[in-house]
């Protein structure tokens, strides 16, 4: 199965996302911010710009570039975090699931939109 974009541009589209996990689990950024929004929403529509010009298969590009991005938040809030010793371990998986479900579903729904802006331009032209 073909991923539509070279392997290191999907890795690379997916760690774009990243540094905001950084700076949020750091405090330095803080939620209702420019800076805070930037960092969610720039990335993104980088990958729907690169996804819808240059992918052959852009849901599939941006399903995989967000399971990059879920494997990094899992690190990044492994590494960062300094929870309770006691449920250390339980708390870790949960966080570690919920971090690949969250990239997966940001790449799904980036990928659902790069195709249908796709099908979009196809039509007008």
């Amino acid at each position: 199965m073909k991923l539509g974009l070279r392997a290191w541009v999907i890795v690379v589209l997916g760690l774009l996302a990243a540094p905001r996990a950084v700076l949020h689990d750091l405090d330095l950024v803080q939620e209702r911010t420019g800076i805070n929004a930037a960092l969610v929403f720039l990335p993104l529509l980088v990958w729907l710009v690169v996804a819808v010009r240059w992918s052959s298969n852009p849901f599939l590009s941006l399903l995989t570039a967000g399971g990059v991005y879920g494997v990094a938040l899992g690190v990044i809030h492994n590494v960062l975090w300094d929870g309770e010793a006691r449920l250390a371990l339980l708390l870790r998986g949960a966080m570690t699931v919920s971090s690949l479900f969250t990239g997966l579903a940001v790449g799904a729904i980036c990928g659902a939109a790069a195709w249908l802006l796709r099908r979009g331009l196809a039509r007008l032209h």
